[in-house]
């Protein structure tokens, strides 16, 4: 049995709504994750992912938040970003001229 288990810790942080919470978030991953060869990959991770939820759904309202957990075993780390869902917009397909960037 030992071989299918694994020490896992679990960390959670809960941030208000606000755009400097992003910065925060980010500081908080890179102190949790300190010198792990991933550390970059996943605070940006982080970062996009917060920033959507405060761009894009209730987060981003004055009483919103999002909500961040990691993860870490031996072999993985997992990363979770949570909204508050809800938003007046809904997604759409946008269909960019051939010289978009």
């Amino acid at each position: 049995m030992d071989e299918y288990m694994s020490c896992l810790r679990v960390w959670g942080l809960s941030c208000p709504g606000f755009p400097e919470e992003i910065a925060r978030a980010r500081r908080w991953v890179r102190e949790i994750l300190g010198d792990q060869p991933y550390v970059d990959e996943a605070v940006l991770i982080v970062s996009e992912l917060g920033t959507n939820a405060l761009r894009h759904t209730a987060s981003g309202e004055p009483s919103g938040a999002f909500h961040v957990v990691l993860a870490l075993s031996k072999h993985a780390l997992a990363i979770s970003v949570t909204d508050d869902g809800k938003s007046d917009t809904s997604p759409e397909i946008k269909h960019p001229g051939s010289e978009a960037t």
